[in-house]
């Protein structure tokens, strides 16, 4: 998202936008230092060739009033449902999601992949239930069979849906689980070495 007054209404007129005004950096909201959204913020600036100035917020919305103030020039943050409507109040534009595909209620707002310049720009966060070190296998089963149930119904996964989460599939098995965390922990890894940052074994 952008703050308003920049003559930008999609990513790559706003890419434009930054490249001629090189002099002066332009600043970015995030929920804070080394969040994932700082290190795609970093990731984009490289990508570019260009520097752009991070601002760390404490949280979602203290970033997100900033923008809306105009003091910082956009933000990476995650989906609210208010910033669309705060884009009906001209307080903000919002340019693109780093995804390549959002669920039907989210399916209005504009991709990645609609980009010119940087399509392949695909960022997403993964989340989900997680239980400390030892506990016993019978109850995780029985905590992943409910979660399961539940994410089977139609008004949940309209609400989750609705806050522009994509619910995965059923996952029956701790190996299941196992592989997708690790193939979500190996984008996480290449994103921070991608702008400089070492990773650290989990």
């Amino acid at each position: 998202m952008i703050r308003n007054g920049i003559p930008a209404d999609t990513l790559d007129k706003f890419i434009d936008y930054a490249k001629q005004n090189k002099a002066k950096p332009l600043t970015y909201a995030t929920v804070g230092i080394d969040s994932i959204y700082h290190l795609m913020g970093d990731a984009l600036g490289a990508r570019l060739g260009l520097t752009f100035l991070h601002v760390p917020y404490k949280g979602a919305a203290p970033a997100l009033q900033g923008l809306a103030g105009g003091e910082v020039d956009f933000a990476i943050l995650p989906y609210q449902s208010s910033f669309e409507a705060m884009q009906q109040q001209g307080r903000l534009k919002l340019l693109s999601s780093f995804s390549k595909a959002l669920p039907a209620p989210l399916k209005h707002l504009p991709l990645i992949s609609q980009s010119h310049v940087v399509p392949d720009f695909e960022y997403m966060i993964s989340g989900g239930y997680f239980v400390r070190q030892g506990t016993p296998a019978e109850r995780v089963a029985v905590l992943r069979k409910a979660i399961g149930e539940a994410l089977t119904k139609p008004e949940v996964r309209a609400k989750l849906e609705a806050e522009g989460r994509t619910v995965v599939q059923r996952i029956e098995s701790q190996q299941q689980a196992n592989k997708y965390f690790d193939q979500y922990q190996g984008r996480v890894t290449q994103l921070i070495r991608s702008v400089g940052r070492k990773a650290n074994a989990a």
